[in-house]
């Protein structure tokens, strides 16, 4: 028997769905001799899609916790918010004291696992705070604040905090949280991603980078080069976790990278199986849309693309 791997991963009620598709998939590709111990940060998910999840699951492997965070620890009050971001944000920063085990691999919601988490596990953490994929440096994009004042070069490599291997009895006894806080509060203004910030800029000698399959980064808003099928065939190539990191997520309506199909492929053998995203308002009053909808009904377009051609004739 494999040793028992702890996962860690959060959603609220927008992220049921994916939360379920991540999961699902990384059992799927698990060792069939493994056991997970998944705890699940709850940020206000529904009986009704908790119920749902499990359903997805089915029994066996694994054992899963829900950890209530709709009540704000008053360890995060204070932290700066903004928009879309809110203190669900730094919920990973209390997961030490949440789960108990000496290390746990942390995932974020918005991803399909296409790989063994098992060999991520394996990777030696030896006195690091964290494991993580390095994307690019301190000064990539732009300078993370604080970095000078930290002593922290432009040159340094930046983590991505999507995918994290934790050294929870390392955070336990050498705890950065205050760090992380006074770091947020002193840099609220100029903040990029957030926890992600304080976490590059804190713990920058504190990490190590493991390779990037395990966080691999895809933008659902940009179309790609090349062929649907050579960018699939890329992706089950190079990547073992495929994080949708960008605002634009493959369950959006204008999602356009191809990658978006994996989320549906393992959406499918879920509970959610066949939902797909109805059209905005602004799609239903775009002359494309339905022009796309009637050349799909049988015996209706041809004659729908000779109108289309009349008109513009006449336009000219």
């Amino acid at each position: 028997m494999a040793d028992t791997i702890v996962i860690v991963t959060s959603a609220d009620r927008r992220y049921a769905m994916p939360l379920t598709v991540m999961l699902w998939s990384m059992l799927a590709h698990c060792r069939k001799d493994s056991w997970l111990e998944v705890h699940v940060l709850d940020g206000g998910l529904s009986g009704r899609q908790k119920r749902k999840v499990l359903r997805s699951l089915g029994s066996g492997r694994y054992t899963l916790t829900w950890h209530d965070m709709t009540m704000p620890s008053d360890k995060l009050r204070g932290l700066p918010v903004f928009g879309h971001v809110s203190l669900a944000t730094y919920y990973r920063f209390l997961i030490p004291q949440i789960v108990a085990a000496p290390k746990a691999i942390y995932i974020d919601a918005d991803t399909v696992v296409l790989g063994d988490v098992t060999e991520l596990w394996s990777e030696p953490i030896g006195d690091q705070h964290l494991l993580g994929v390095q994307v690019g440096t301190v000064s990539s994009g732009m300078l993370i604040a604080g970095a000078e004042q930290y002593g922290v070069s432009p040159h340094h490599p930046r983590l991505s905090a999507g995918v994290l291997v934790m050294n929870l009895a390392k955070w336990r006894a050498q705890d950065p949280f205050l760090e992380l806080k006074d770091y947020l509060l002193k840099f609220y203004d100029r903040l990029q991603f957030w926890d992600q910030d304080a976490l590059n800029i804190v713990l920058a000698h504190k990490w190590r980078a493991v390779p990037g399959a395990w966080n691999y980064i895809v933008d659902c808003g940009l179309p790609v080069a090349g062929s649907n099928a050579e960018t699939m065939a890329r992706l089950h190539r190079e990547a073992k976790i495929l994080h949708y990191a960008s605002s634009m997520k493959p369950w959006h309506y204008y999602a356009a990278h191809p990658g978006g199909a994996l989320f549906y492929e393992y959406l499918d053998r879920t509970a959610w199986a066949n939902w797909r995203p109805t059209p905005p308002v602004r799609a239903l009053l775009n002359l494309h849309f339905w022009g796309d909808k009637m050349r799909r009904v049988p015996g209706v377009g041809r004659l729908w693309t000779m109108i289309i051609a009349q008109l513009r004739r006449k336009g000219n």
